[in-house]
């Protein structure tokens, strides 16, 4: 079946570790950089951050990467394209972040 490896901010080694240890995709988050999807085709897909809504502002980056990968998830279950998901993905990261915690 479909297994996807997760990295988290910087991408200094989640992927790869991912990939080692049998994860067939790797989703790495590059903070304010925004995202990578290397899938097991060696297709790779960027994802630019999203901007923040009008009048919102980063109150506190705990969880965003939590938030975009449930997202994440939660698209590619529902049979999205890797594209659609990885932008779906970004936007709930970044409005985790105008909220505490």
């Amino acid at each position: 079946g479909d297994q996807m490896g997760c990295g988290g901010e910087g991408g200094g080694g989640g992927g790869g570790r991912g990939a080692r240890q049998g994860a067939e995709n790797v989703l790495v988050t590059l903070g304010e950089s925004g995202s990578v999807l290397v899938t097991s085709a060696g297709d790779v897909y960027w994802q630019d951050p999203i901007p923040l809504p009008t009048g919102h502002r980063v109150v506190d980056e705990t969880g965003a990467g939590d938030c975009f990968r449930a997202a994440f998830a939660r698209a590619y279950v529902d049979q999205k394209d890797l594209k659609e998901c990885l932008r779906f993905a970004s936007a709930a990261g970044a409005l985790a972040t105008t909220r505490l915690g």
